[in-house]
């Protein structure tokens, strides 16, 4: 189901300044990219330092199991409901200021705890390091009450091979999935993905194939952890998926649809027509109406 409303006037603008800061060359260009990965590598070991910003929410740092995770949580009335969010970066990248921004908002809009933990990623580990953690830190959670699993891009590809993981080892099942924009395949071989490569102005197959290949590790590329898009879906939970209408997972992303679907697992699927990949991070119309979804799904789930 698509959102025909037009692009407002801030989301024609990023879609301008993102053309012209040529976020996506570094998906296009080989040695661009490597130079990259080799720049997070000498930062690895260093905790991560949150961003100053003006904070609605209260934000608390732990260390679980040795991951850094930070809590947000409202300041006021307060559900005994937590998210367990897993940023997107392409499995490269630490959280963004747009991560927190939207987080901190839906945490004070909706009542709910916001547990963010810093999992490992690019160069240093693998999906096999990333999910062994996770899944520690999500067990410590839910001593406290149920969880809903939430990821954008990378991290909605890895929300969903935590569910499944999470069903493998018959641990307690997530209350829900909420997928923004969500990497399903990295092996990015879906044949109708060219037809959105010019039309996305944050990502390209061809860089995103090779970090893909790098974050599988030993496993295939195919694998149900590191493309969920060939995953068994049976038994998983209700899934929310909010995609934007030109991003270059669109193809995955509805073939993911249409499989959660027949799985009987599909609570919503919402395409916003025209907008980016990953346009729920930015300070939009279109970016606050996704995050009103998500609100509104965490109070159902509830």
């Amino acid at each position: 189901m698509g959102m025909t409303t037009k692009l407002s006037g801030a989301a024609q603008l990023m879609h301008v300044i993102l053309r012209t800061t040529g976020l996506k060359r570094m998906f296009v260009d080989d040695a661009r990219l490597r130079t990259q990965i080799e720049s997070v590598r000498q930062q690895q070991g260093v905790p991560y330092q949150l961003p100053k910003m003006r904070w609605q929410s209260t934000v608390h740092e732990e260390y679980i199991g040795g991951l850094q995770v930070i809590t947000m949580s409202p300041t006021h009335e307060q559900s005994a409901q937590t998210v367990v969010y897993l940023h997107g970066g392409a499995y490269l990248f630490a959280p963004s200021s747009g991560h927190w921004q939207m987080l901190d908002a839906i945490a004070t809009q909706s009542g709910v705890r916001i547990v963010v933990p810093v999992y490992p990623r690019l160069p240093q580990y693998t999906v096999d390091d990333a999910i062994l953690a996770l899944l520690d830190v999500i067990h410590q959670v839910q001593q406290g009450g149920e969880v809903v699993l939430a990821g954008d891009s990378a991290g909605g590809g890895l929300a969903v091979a935590l569910a499944v993981a999470m069903r493998e080892r018959q641990m307690q099942p997530a209350q829900g999935l909420i997928l923004m924009s969500p990497w399903l395949d990295v092996s990015m071989d879906h044949p109708d993905i060219p037809q959105y490569e010019a039309g996305d102005l944050v990502i390209s197959a061809p860089g995103l194939r090779m970090l893909g290949q790098m974050w599988a590790g030993n496993r295939d590329v195919h694998d149900a952890w590191v493309s969920p898009l060939y995953a068994d879906l049976t038994d998983l939970p209700p899934m929310t998926m909010i995609v934007g209408g030109v991003e270059l997972f669109v193809p995955d992303c509805r073939a993911f649809q249409a499989k959660a679907t027949a799985a009987g697992v599909l609570h919503e699927y919402q395409e916003f027509d025209g907008c980016m990949h990953a346009f729920m991070l930015l300070p939009t119309p279109e970016g606050r109406a996704a995050q009103k979804m998500m609100i509104e799904r965490l109070v159902v789930l509830r």
